[in-house]
């Protein structure tokens, strides 16, 4: 069973998949690729009233505003490698039911300016693979969907934000690259009781990831060249952040409102400001056998009052007064909590980190 089926049975054992997207512009590329001189041509404008099937290795043209049968289960079947160029100012409004095909990649291309939006679409359940969407103001936006599963796709060169999402039910990203966004790589803006992330890229953004309520399951994933804050978290659900590399992060991780939260075998290294920022948290917060190297700075922000238990860490140190000095806490300012590092680990934690 591949990737995309097992999550959706997982998900919705006794439904059928329904996607309902709308106002598609998707704008990667404005050049053909020598790859593909031998693809078929195929135009494609209009209200399309019957099923439209795409043959694998086809280039489809859009001249003008292009809207399928939104009332059929088949409106628009994908066979294969297909990519689709749209001219300036000109939507593709995708169909409920859509078909895509696993292991081939599907392309959006844009003849002008970026578009506002790449994918919108509300309820339902949306399965994505080998997809890529660039050059746009917003990668993919969705409010109410059941069900994101994004596997192998690529979500890049966006001016503001890649993935944002409102009072989604569940979202899975595997394996997919989303980086040089303007704002955020990913947007939970609003009740998202569960994100899962793994082996993923997610780089080169003013922010990673930030979730307003919700939960995050953050395994295997490599966060990067964020020039605010790596993970901006304020979680309602149990979380967890494991396995993954922070590297040159203003701030790797920045943990508000945050409650119930497992943080261990992650690998943080460079970064401008200190790596960890703690405003305020409750429930059970475990922060253990994590390889934690300073900046100039320090390692750790206490901002709450009460103390922060931090112990079984390697801070790249095995001198306790250099430790103590790069944490930011109630012995610098009064009132504030302190921060528990001791024991602490004398060497790196060797499985701490992504796993091959």
């Amino acid at each position: 069973m591949d990737f995309l089926s097992a999550a959706h049975q997982a998900h919705r054992s006794a439904c059928r998949m329904c996607v309902l997207i709308a106002a598609s512009s998707i704008a990667i590329s404005s050049c053909k690729d020598q790859s593909e001189e031998n693809f078929e041509r195929m135009e494609l404008s209009g209200q399309q009233s019957a099923p439209v099937i795409i043959p694998s290795h086809t280039n489809v043209y859009v001249a003008s505003d292009l809207i399928f049968n939104s009332s059929s289960d088949s409106a628009l079947v994908i066979e294969g490698e297909v990519h689709f160029y749209i001219d300036a100012g000109v939507s593709i409004t995708l169909p409920q039911g859509l078909i895509l095909p696993p292991n081939h990649q599907v392309l959006f291309t844009s003849s002008g300016a970026a578009s506002w939006r790449g994918i919108e679409f509300g309820t339902g359940d949306l399965l994505l693979q080998d997809v890529e969407i660039s050059k746009c103001d917003f990668g993919l936006v969705s409010n109410g969907a059941n069900l994101i599963v994004l596997n192998s796709c690529n979500i890049r060169q966006i001016t503001q934000t890649a993935i944002q999402i409102t009072n989604v039910d569940s979202m899975l990203i595997s394996a997919c690259n989303i980086t040089d966004a303007g704002r955020y790589g990913i947007f939970s803006e609003h009740n998202c009781p569960s994100l899962n992330i793994t082996n993923s890229d997610i780089g080169f953004c003013a922010e990673g990831i930030r979730i307003n309520r919700g939960q995050l399951r953050l395994y295997n994933t490599y966060v990067h060249d964020c020039s605010t804050i790596g993970i901006y978290t304020h979680l309602e659900s149990a979380s967890v952040i494991s396995h993954c590399d922070f590297n040159d992060n203003n701030v790797h991780l920045w943990f508000q409102n945050t409650r119930d939260l497992d943080v261990q075998y992650n690998q943080l290294h460079s970064s401008s400001d200190f790596p960890i920022k703690i405003v305020q948290r409750s429930g059970t917060f475990l922060f253990a056998s994590n390889n934690v190297n300073p900046n100039i700075s320090g390692y750790l922000v206490n901002l709450e009052d009460g103390d922060f238990v931090a112990e079984g860490n390697y801070w790249g140190s095995v001198d306790s007064l250099s430790i103590s000095a790069g944490m930011y806490d109630g012995h610098l300012v009064p009132g504030r909590g302190l921060v528990d590092y001791s024991p602490f680990l004398l060497a790196a934690v060797p499985t701490a980190g992504i796993e091959d």
